[in-house]
């Protein structure tokens, strides 16, 4: 087992400065139980969440060998010991997840984002609104949220030949599509699957989240609404949110190939 001493050198010597920043907050003995020893496990716990945060797919190499590292000190208790197994299972699953899972569940994870105090604007709609090719502003943000979703899932499932949608127009993903080798534009009549991003024939478009049934598809969007209209109806507050949409409705669906 590694002393305390050596996991420092080891973690310089890895360059993984935040992860060697919280291991020596975590065993400073003036925030430590004397009669638990150097390391405390509620903060190792935040050692781990550090990593964690950064997604299942998000922390690399690199910083996985640095946890690692961390987790061979001998002082480290049953409950930090439980945190590193689920952060190992979590890293194990998204090796084996798809592009089209890792897009379902970077949606579903922005699910209750809402507007600032004015339409279109807020701390995450400019988050969105950077994907695209536009400076951010007040303008209507579907297709933006669908751009940063797609950009994340490409962060974390690289697609050679796949170049990331950058448009801040909804129909405008069909010409983007056309241009990709790995993408498949499909006119109705279609078969929704999850992961398949939805372009509907009002002006707005989404991401389905699981596959269709009984002629409607389950959809994550942005800049939508409680009752399911697009950028600002009257008083409603606009923002992500998980919706049922008629079949009918579909204008055109994009499928990205990951194979």
């Amino acid at each position: 087992m590694a002393d305390k001493n050596s996991i420092v050198t080891r973690l310089k010597q890895l360059k993984v400065m935040h992860l060697l920043a919280a291991f020596k907050d975590a065993t400073n003995p003036k925030k430590v139980n004397a009669h638990r020893g150097w390391i405390d496990e509620n903060e190792m716990k935040s050692i781990v969440l550090v990593a964690a945060a950064k997604g299942p797919k998000g922390i690399g190499k690199t910083e996985w060998h640095g946890l690692q590292t961390i987790a061979s000190y001998e002082k480290m208790g049953p409950l930090a010991k439980k945190y590193f197994a689920q952060l190992e299972a979590r890293w194990n699953l998204a090796k084996r997840m798809n592009f089209a899972q890792h897009l379902v569940r970077i949606a579903k994870k922005e699910v209750g984002v809402v507007e600032g105090k004015s339409n279109n604007t807020g701390k995450d709609v400019e988050k969105y609104q950077k994907a695209t090719w536009l400076t951010p502003g007040p303008w209507p943000w579907c297709a933006a949220f669908v751009c940063w979703c797609y950009q994340q899932a490409l962060n974390a499932h690289p697609i050679a030949a796949v170049n990331r949608p950058q448009t801040a127009a909804a129909w405008d993903f069909e010409r983007w599509a056309k241009t990709q080798k790995k993408c498949h534009l499909n006119k109705p009549p279609v078969t929704v699957l999850a992961g398949d991003i939805v372009v509907f024939t009002f002006s707005h478009i989404g991401i389905a989240v699981a596959n269709e049934k009984n002629g409607e598809v389950i959809t994550v969007e942005g800049n939508t609404n409680v009752k399911g209209t697009r950028d600002g109806a009257g008083k409603l507050i606009d923002g992500v949110y998980r919706k049922t949409r008629a079949k009918s409705k579909i204008r055109s669906t994009i499928r990205t190939d990951d194979s």
